[in-house]
């Protein structure tokens, strides 16, 4: 349950969702004004119950504004009314783009469940990142047929609003009005955050990017994980949780074929050596890397497209890693693919390890 809408905080507001009730507050006063009544009908119904508005605390909520000066009330003697002041409309100037569209799509978006909202981010953020210099006016972001994969997605152009307003609050978007509406920038934070989320689905749509728009997102990766910090979310135990013995591995000659338990154990320590050393940022480590290291350390036999795939597609069945696809039309180098799990019209490009 979302915090009581409470503006009498000096903090206020600090997150998305009492912008999004501010805005829609402020905006009900506008033109004519609102009663008492009337604002306590909004909030209890349509686009004010799916943000879970409280209307108890209206009352309260009222006279903070008041005190603000961020509205006015008026009387004809027998009821009040509440006007949005010129420093109210100011202040929703300010949180305009935190207007909830409508009721369906914040209700929608409330019960979606987080391998949806990821993949929705995703696509929002490549909108961005496809556009010329990052940006997009409100207008052009609304074109939901720019979004890539948003028909599979069920992403529609309400819904994408929602998740650019969550993306400005983290500040990964930037925003700016511009010619009577706004536009939207993708940060450098924005960017990073990209090469973290799933591209999956994308293996349905063609989604062209250029070779400096690869480069981009590449070094955005390495950037984002080229630091050697420990990381704690994929925690050692695992590794004692899912096979016998965590005991540190020893080299074979380039001969030996490793048993089918001793190549399990050898994939997920060198999947945690990548996670640990260079992808301590998402639980998401290249295939391709994975076959590399165990190449280097046991030979060819034992990194086989024969050997190693099957070995790791048991461990996907086992429910130890999830594989993430990639597709083929995002223009990945051929190496990369050749030493990932080949598919028909995408290829397993990621592993992650299942909590």
């Amino acid at each position: 349950m979302p915090s009581p809408f409470d503006p009498s905080q000096p903090e206020f507001p600090q997150n998305s969702i009492d912008k999004r009730r501010l805005a829609f507050l402020l905006h009900s006063m506008k033109g004519k004004g609102a009663t008492f009544a009337e604002l306590k009908k909004k909030c209890r119904a349509g686009t004010g119950k799916a943000m879970k508005f409280d209307a108890e605390v209206l009352p309260s909520a009222v006279d903070a504004l008041k005190n603000r000066e961020w509205l006015s009330a008026s009387s004809d003697g027998k009821v009040e009314r509440y006007h949005i002041t010129q420093t109210g409309t100011t202040v929703l100037e300010s949180y305009r783009i935190y207007l909830p569209p409508n009721r369906r799509a914040l209700l929608e978006l409330q019960t979606e469940n987080e391998w949806r909202h990821r993949r929705w981010t995703a696509a929002v953020l490549l909108q961005l990142f496809k556009a010329k210099s990052w940006t997009r006016t409100r207008e052009q972001a609304n074109d939901i047929k720019s979004v890539p994969g948003a028909a599979g997605l069920g992403l529609s152009a309400a819904i994408a609003q929602l998740i650019r307003q969550e993306l400005v609050e983290s500040r990964m978007l930037r925003w700016e009005p511009f010619e009577n509406q706004e536009r939207f920038m993708l940060t450098d934070a924005g960017l990073t955050y990209l090469t973290t989320l799933p591209f999956d689905f994308v293996k349905s749509v063609q989604m062209k990017l250029t070779g400096e728009q690869l480069n981009k997102l590449f070094t955005s990766a390495r950037t984002a994980n080229a630091s050697p910090a420990v990381s704690s979310e994929v925690p050692s135990e695992v590794v004692v949780k899912s096979f016998d013995t965590a005991e540190p591995v020893v080299e074979l000659p380039q001969g030996d074929m490793l048993d089918g338990k001793a190549l399990d154990k050898e994939i997920l320590a060198a999947y945690q050596h990548l996670r640990t050393e260079k992808y301590f940022k998402t639980n998401a480590v290249p295939i391709f890397e994975v076959r590399q290291r165990i190449r280097s350390r046991f030979g060819e036999q034992n990194a086989s497209h024969e050997v190693f795939d099957r070995a790791v597609l048991d461990l996907r069945k086992e429910g130890v890693f999830r594989l993430i696809e990639m597709s083929l039309s995002l223009g990945i180098p051929a190496e990369q693919l050749q030493d990932s799990i080949p598919g028909f019209e995408e290829t397993l490009f990621y592993m992650e390890i299942i909590p």
